[in-house]
């Protein structure tokens, strides 16, 4: 299992993120060749290339993963996180990008893969965990971490379970609780339509829809919720929402 290394620092990414985009005089977003850390225009969206999400193609090229809509969601955390964050429990870490933009003593990457814990959380996190996100109240303690990410996996998680990850993050979390997740229930099944023929992608099936959250549900709870119109648009999905939990 090749484990790759990001060629972009996260100060370099963060620098990317915050670029000014002018989506029509980037090039188009075609595979395979891309440059992580660079913007793409797809014709409705800009892009930008995750620094490490490499995959050999079929021809033995260098394929890289996917793109990400960096304003909608990097900027939102960038900009929102606590300033205190020096421990971070990443919950359906998957790869580990989010906690990789930030400096801190200890990162736990949880995620039921393991193999994307070990070919890229691995790199920068200080421990990885495979686990379901539904037992972390099991596993840590009352303000063990100062912040703790939810983001991108709420959806992918069965309702019971993903409610206990949420409940367990509050009392876990000592600052904040960072969640991310498409705005209500839309189902996506068809995992295999984003995945690139030929391509290397552990655990691909996850990406299955298994629940919905509204941003409603977060801000009876206490959250300042940032909706993000049309942000799942390309998936058919329609609006996401970043939610903060600042205790």
């Amino acid at each position: 299992m090749k484990k790759w290394k990001p060629d972009l620092s996260p100060s370099e990414f963060q620098t990317v993120l915050q670029s000014e985009t002018h989506p029509h005089a980037m090039p188009r977003w075609e595979q395979p060749g891309l440059q992580s850390g660079a913007w793409y225009w797809d014709g409705n969206d800009p892009f930008v290339r995750i620094p490490w999400r490499r995959f050999p193609g079929p021809d033995g090229t260098k394929i890289w993963g996917q793109c990400i809509k960096a304003h909608d969601t990097h900027l939102k955390i960038i900009k929102g996180i606590h300033p205190q964050h020096n421990s971070i429990l990443d919950v359906g870490a998957y790869d580990g990008i989010w906690s990789w933009l930030f400096a801190a003593e200890r990162k736990v990457a949880l995620d039921v893969c393991q193999e994307s814990l070990e070919r890229w959380a691995a790199i920068h996190a200080t421990e990885i965990v495979c686990e379901d996100g539904g037992n972390i109240g099991k596993l840590y303690k009352p303000n063990e971490f100062d912040v703790v990410f939810l983001i991108d996996v709420l959806e992918h998680m069965k309702a019971t379970s993903a409610l206990k990850a949420i409940y367990a993050a509050e009392g876990i979390a000592k600052y904040q609780i960072v969640i991310a997740t498409p705005d209500g229930w839309w189902p996506f099944d068809d995992w295999q339509s984003i995945v690139t023929e030929g391509s290397d992608v552990p655990c691909a099936e996850l990406m299955a829809h298994k629940s919905g959250w509204t941003h409603e549900f977060f801000e009876d709870r206490g959250y300042e919720v940032i909706i993000q119109p049309g942000l799942h648009n390309d998936l058919g999905m329609g609006d996401g929402f970043v939610a903060f939990l600042n205790k």
